[in-house]
């Protein structure tokens, strides 16, 4: 009971200290998995790419038309051509030789049927290989075929508008032929197969003049990805004249492994007749020198708190330690070795540490979570991205900060520091 005692009359006073080093230790931790969590979208875009396309060989297109919304009949028709030219443009490219696969979306503007009010949900005509640009579902699977036997497509669901949303349930979608009216196109049930909570993770495969990073290609967009199907396809042709911000204006062409350079040739002659292109080792040396100038102008706040924050832990471990030297003392009278001695001081500062990496392991796993209720709002541009290894990068900060502590206990108790010769004098 007298050990429990002086422990609590111990705690009581330094309850300040206490305070100011939870709040140090918390903010490095936080410091610096923000940042690791920012290096990891920047990277995670181009490992995704990477993964999607076969070939370094491979071409993205980049229409540079100027798309304007329609102001009379006559732009009507203008954007209706130029959607289906693109269209027509890129099933000839998918039958020429050497050529492996396309990687474009047909976007449709679509909205909940029972809920009008629900505008701004982008649906996806996607094929097998630009699902592969996408991030790990985090609920349910991807489909093998876009259309059920009970009429209903299969989808996968994208952004924290659809965090709740069960797998297995119908949704009844709308596309409407000009955004709020009634002139409905067509309406379509979907049956929700997989659902990502990334809220700044959805590929668009966006255009940036001749500087292209992989980055560029993802945008926080609520999205429902839909696998083409005639249907579909009809769909699309009925579009052509209402979709006139984005339909197909860039695409990746991946071509075969033993496509030969004339074959390659010929495909960038004949997409360069109406906009640009650029091979994918141009967009990887861009991506590598985006992603390392980022990295470094990323880091160097985090770094610096870092490096006060270790300074003001160590500082402040060490003043603890001084500060109950006369609480020590009474320890070791009681019975205490300079070994539990020196476990006391661990201990107490460990608990500080497993309170503050408690709190970072809670925002690390429940961000996607807060985004999808509106306790957070990311950064449109490069938010941070969590993911297992953010839990572990905590777990492994906390640990190196034990550790500190423990050096710190046990430099300022040897022998040859006050506390530690004075209970060097009394064994």
């Amino acid at each position: 009971m007298k050990r429990i005692s002086l422990w609590w009359q111990n705690l009581k006073g330094s309850i300040l200290l206490d305070l100011l080093l939870l709040f140090v230790i918390t903010v490095s931790i936080f410091s610096l998995s923000n940042a690791w969590g920012a290096y990891r979208y920047v990277d995670l875009a181009n490992e995704k790419v990477n993964v999607a396309l076969e070939s370094d060989q491979a071409l993205y297109y980049m229409d540079f038309s100027d798309i304007i919304p329609p102001a009379t009949a006559e732009d009507v028709a203008k954007i209706t051509a130029g959607n289906q030219a693109r269209y027509e443009l890129i099933q000839t490219v998918e039958q020429m030789s050497g050529v492996r696969s396309v990687l474009a979306n047909y976007s449709m503007r679509v909205s909940s049927f029972n809920s009008p009010e629900m505008l701004g949900w982008t649906a996806m005509l996607c094929s097998t290989d630009y699902q592969k640009l996408f991030p790990e579902l985090n609920r349910g699977e991807w489909f093998d075929q876009a259309e059920n036997e009970d009429g209903t497509f299969n989808a996968v669901l994208c952004g924290e508008d659809f965090y709740d949303v069960p797998i297995g349930s119908t949704m009844d979608l709308v596309v409407y032929e000009d955004e709020g009216t009634d002139s409905v196109l067509n309406a379509f049930t979907i049956r929700v197969c997989g659902v990502i909570y990334s809220p700044a993770f959805i590929p668009t495969l966006g255009a940036s003049g001749t500087s292209l990073t992989t980055p560029n290609f993802y945008l926080t967009v609520p999205t429902v990805l839909l696998g083409k199907c005639d249907t579909f396809e009809m769909l699309m042709q009925r579009g052509m004249d209402f979709q006139y911000g984005s339909a197909l204006k860039n695409f990746f062409v991946d071509f075969t492994a033993d496509a030969t350079p004339e074959q390659i040739q010929a495909v960038q002659d004949l997409l360069s007749q109406t906009g640009g292109c650029l091979t994918f080792a141009e967009i990887q040396q861009d991506s590598a020198e985006y992603l390392d100038n980022s990295l470094k102008g990323s880091i160097v706040i985090p770094i610096f708190y870092v490096v006060v924050s270790f300074v003001a832990f160590f500082s402040i471990t060490i003043l603890s330690v001084f500060r109950r030297t006369r609480t020590y003392a009474v320890y070791y009278l009681l019975g205490y070795s300079k070994r539990r001695i020196v476990w006391s001081v661990t201990s107490h500062t460990g608990i500080l540490i497993l309170l503050a990496a408690g709190i970072n392991l809670i925002y690390v796993n429940s961000y996607y979570a807060w985004v999808a209720m509106d306790w957070i709002q990311p950064d449109p541009v490069s938010p941070p991205y969590f993911d297992a290894a953010s839990s572990w990068l905590v777990v492994g900060i906390a640990f190196f900060m034990f550790a500190v502590t423990l050096a710190a206990a046990i430099g300022v108790l040897r022998k040859k520091s006050p506390s530690g010769f004075w209970l060097s004098s009394k064994e």
